[in-house]
């Protein structure tokens, strides 16, 4: 079986998956570096029933999805060379960072 992220607008393939965890993994990153927008015309499907397949959840039920899924230690950072300071709105490059 496996998952794939669609851009309902486009219709392009943002990415494939062997399992929906990771899918999810990657929707809640998104969603930390760009904000619950990023994923607002995003769709998870499966390949199963086959041949068809099927939706699992699209744009805010899809976020919501993640958010349940995915527990923030996994979330990468946004940016190795920025630390998140207070609330997560202000980020500040570590010491000897070097942005471009």
């Amino acid at each position: 079986m496996s998952f794939e992220l669609v851009d309902l607008e486009t219709g392009n393939f943002v990415g494939m998956y062997s399992t929906e965890e990771a899918a999810l993994l990657d929707v809640a990153e998104m969603i930390r570096s760009s904000g619950p927008e990023a994923v607002a015309t995003l769709a998870l499907g499966s390949d199963e029933p086959a041949p068809d397949g099927r939706v699992i959840a699209e744009g805010p039920a899809l976020a919501e999805r993640a958010a349940h899924a995915v527990s923030p230690s996994e979330v990468p950072p946004v940016h190795d060379s920025l630390v998140a300071r207070g609330c997560g709105q202000e980020l500040v490059p570590q010491a000897g960072a070097i942005l471009t």
